[in-house]
Parts: structure tokens; sequence; C-alpha cells
């Protein structure tokens, strides 16, 4: 069944809107088998980065629970916490 080519960009728009992360981080959360450009991706699948980590503190510092941002992020809640906790553990280090 053939889609509506600004179908993903809507559904992408409405996780934005729900869960409050940057569209671009919304698109690669509901299609995460893409690539930025477009491209699908390799099965081992696309590793988090830093600037993931720290939009993960800011969903945390606007209210959202580890849960709801394991749910954006395809990771359960301790996973979360955990990465978090590491970031911040680090950026003390290098104050």
């Amino acid at each position: 069944m053939s889609t509506h080519p600004c179908e993903s960009n809507y559904i992408a728009l409405a996780a934005c809107i729900i869960t409050g992360i940057p569209p671009s981080l919304a698109f690669k959360r509901v299609f995460p088998e893409l690539e930025p450009d477009g491209r699908a991706k390799t099965a081992a699948g696309r590793a988090l980065v830093i600037e993931d980590t720290e939009e993960m503190i800011r969903m945390k510092a606007r209210g959202m629970t580890f849960k709801a941002i394991g749910r954006v992020f395809g990771m359960n809640k301790e996973a979360v916490y955990k990465r978090i906790k590491r970031h911040e553990e680090r950026m003390g280090e290098k104050g």
C-alpha cells in the first residue's frame, strides 16, 4: 500500500508536538531505519551520540520521566538514567 509522501513528515511532527523533542530528533526516532539523508541504515543501527544524551538531559529538565525519554530513544528507563548520570559525571570531571 502506497502512502502520501508527506505522511512521514506529519508523523514526525506529531511526535515532536507530543514529546516536545526537536523535529530533527523526532524524525530520527519515528524512522530509525533511515539515515539523515534518507538512506537505509546498516543492520547494526545508529549509535547514540553526545547530542542525544544532551537532548535526554533537556527532556528530563522539562519534566519528562526516564520511561518516556526511553520510549523516544528506544531504550529502557534504567539505560536512560545511567546514560545521563555518566554524562553528568564526565562533565563534572572536565569542569
